[in-house]
């Protein structure tokens, strides 16, 4: 759905640059056809050479119509609503991004976090478990071998629990993720209400 809501935004964008194209083309025929017409009433005066015999006709000066003034000025407005549109759509979406950026470094922060504790609590189970075999093996009388695969056990099992708790953090992040993508339409909506 909000592809088409991209799509409409970019359909309306384009209508409105051909709108400006189409002005502009049209303005250029006017000019063009009107330059024609000037040239072929000078042409019907230069073949008159008679001047001599006749007094100086006097001047008179030809207005330019209306429709070329005003096919100028409609290409201009059209062309200035189209730059004033643009700008707010780039506004609009300048504006999401930054929104959806500073999500992600929420989501960033609290992963991170997540991750610290995971840290300072396997450090912890690492220190007791160092200490509970240091115990065993001065209560049972164990060798210094039996001890060793005691802690090698430990260790193994602590970096489970610290594989999970990486794990635990990547479903923090994405779900902190999947939570500022809702967000998205809504202001993709906005930005073509905003466009229309």
């Amino acid at each position: 759905m909000a592809k088409k809501k991209r799509n409409i935004g970019k359909l309306i964008a384009l209508a409105a640059v051909i709108g400006t194209a189409a002005a502009a083309v049209s303005y250029f025929l006017r000019y063009k056809s009107f330059s024609k017409e000037l040239d072929e009433d000078f042409h019907d005066f230069e073949d008159e050479d008679d001047f001599e015999d006749e007094e100086a006709p006097q001047r008179t000066y030809v207005t330019l119509p209306t429709k070329v003034e005003e096919a100028l000025k409609e290409a201009k407005e059209a062309t200035g609503q189209a730059v004033v549109k643009a700008k707010n759509a780039a506004t609009i979406v300048k504006e999401t991004v930054k929104s959806a950026a500073e999500k992600a470094k929420g989501a960033a922060k609290d992963a991170e976090k997540a991750v610290e504790e995971t840290v300072e609590d396997a450090e912890k189970a690492v220190e007791e478990t160092v200490e509970d075999a240091e115990k065993a093996a001065a209560d049972a009388g164990e060798t210094a071998a039996e001890a060793a695969e005691a802690a090698e056990e430990s260790v193994q099992t602590l970096a489970e629990e610290a594989e999970e708790a990486a794990e635990d953090a990547g479903d923090a992040v994405k779900k902190a993720v999947a939570e500022a993508e809702p967000t998205a339409p809504a202001e993709a909506a906005t930005i073509e209400d905003d466009i229309s």
